[in-house]
C-alpha cells in the first residue's frame, strides 16, 4: 500500500513520513473526531438516540450521581442499561 500512497518514495520512507504526520497534533485530533463520530453512530444503533445523548453528554460533563441514578442507569457497574431494562429481569 506503501506504493499507492507515494510512488516515488521507498516504503521504508513512507512509513517514516505516516509517523512523522501521526505525531502532528493536528491529525490526532481529526483522529479524535473521526472516532467520536464512529462511536455516537454505533451507540445511536444499539442504546437509541436520546439514551446515547444522554450518556456522552455525562460522559462529557461530567457524571453525576444523582442524574444517574434518576436516570436508572448504574454508573458505577458500567451497567447502562434503563431501569425499565433492570427490572425486567
Amino acid at each position: 500500500f506503501a506504493r499507492a500512497i507515494f510512488p516515488s518514495l521507498a516504503a521504508a520512507d513512507v512509513f517514516l513520513k505516516i509517523e512523522s504526520l501521526g505525531s502532528k497534533k493536528e491529525v490526532k485530533d481529526y483522529l479524535q473526531v473521526m472516532r467520536d463520530d464512529m462511536r455516537r453512530e454505533y451507540l445511536i444503533g444499539v442504546l437509541g438516540k436520546e439514551r446515547t445523548d444522554r450518556i456522552l453528554h455525562e460522559l462529557e460533563y461530567g457524571m453525576r450521581a444523582s442524574v444517574s441514578l434518576q436516570n436508572g442507569l448504574d454508573v458505577r457497574s458500567g451497567d447502562i442499561r434503563g431501569r425499565d431494562e433492570l427490572d425486567a429481569e
